[in-house]
C-alpha cells in the first residue's frame, strides 16, 4: 500500500469508485437542502423530500405487487437503484456518506477498487429484495444503509480472514457488526419498533458472502487455514 506524502490531502487520497457512490448521495441532499431552505425551485421546493420519497422509495408492496402479478415493473428496478440516494435529513445523509468514504476506502485498498461498487449495490438491491417480499414489513425503505452495511461485510470477511491466518480471535471480527445492529435494535426499542433493521442485516450478510464468493481464495482459503490449525 502506498503511504501518503506529508502534503496530500486526505481527499486524494479516496478511491475513485467511492466518489461514484457518494457524490450521487450529496448532490441529492444538497438538491433537496437548498429546496427545503428556500434557496431554489420556489415554494414547490419545500416538498422535494416528499416527491422523493414517493419516486425511490423501494416499497414493499410494489414489489408484493409485482410478484402476484408477474409484471415487473421499470419502477421496481428504478426504486431498488434509488432508494440509497434519498435519506431523510442533512444528518442522516452525513452519516451514509461518512461510513461509505471510510469502508469504501478501506475495501477498495486491501481488495480491488470496482469491488467496493459490487458490494454496494449488490447489498442495496440485494437487501430491498428480502425485504420487500417478507410478509411483516410494511415501511419503505430509503437511504444508503443497507449498502453501507454490505461493506461493514466486506470488511468483517477481510478481517476474519486475516485472523483465521495468524490464529487470532476470530469473534472479534464480528464487533462492529453486533454493535452497530445492537444500537439499530435499541433506538427500535426506545422509540418506533420497525422492521428496516432487517435489511441492514441482509445487506450485511450480502457483503460477507460476496466478498467470500469474489475475492481469491476467499471462503475456501479461510477454511483450509482453519482445517491445518
Amino acid at each position: 500500500m502506498m503511504q501518503q506524502g506529508s502534503g496530500e490531502a486526505p481527499f486524494n487520497a479516496l478511491p475513485w469508485v467511492v466518489w461514484v457512490i457518494c457524490l450521487p448521495m450529496i448532490a441529492m441532499e444538497l438538491t433537496l437542502q437548498l429546496g427545503e431552505n428556500g434557496l431554489a425551485g420556489g415554494r414547490e421546493a419545500i416538498g422535494w423530500r416528499v416527491l422523493a420519497f414517493d419516486k425511490l422509495a423501494f416499497a414493499p408492496e410494489i414489489l408484493r405487487q409485482a410478484l402476484a402479478t408477474g409484471q415487473w415493473w421499470d419502477e421496481v428496478g428504478q426504486r431498488a437503484l434509488g432508494y440509497p440516494l434519498v435519506h431523510y435529513g442533512f444528518i442522516d445523509t452525513a452519516f451514509s456518506v461518512a461510513l461509505t468514504l471510510a469502508l469504501g476506502k478501506w475495501v477498495a485498498e486491501v481488495m480491488r477498487p470496482v469491488f467496493v461498487l459490487v458490494v454496494f449495490l449488490g447489498a442495496s438491491i440485494g437487501a430491498a429484495m428480502v425485504y420487500g417480499i417478507l410478509p411483516f414489513t410494511d415501511l419503505a425503505l430509503v437511504g444508503a444503509s443497507p449498502g453501507v452495511f454490505g461493506l461493514v461485510g466486506a470488511f468483517t470477511f477481510a478481517l476474519w480472514s486475516r485472523l483465521v491466518i495468524r490464529n487470532g480471535p476470530q469473534q472479534s471480527a464480528f464487533l462492529m457488526i453486533g454493535f452497530l445492529m445492537g444500537i439499530q435494535i435499541l433506538f427500535r426499542l426506545l422509540f418506533e419498533w420497525q422492521w428496516d433493521w432487517v435489511a441492514d442485516l441482509v445487506g450485511f450478510g450480502i457483503g460477507f458472502a460476496l466478498t467470500a464468493i469474489l475475492v481469491p481464495g476467499g471462503w475456501q482459503g479461510a477454511l483450509r487455514r482453519m482445517r491445518r490449525r
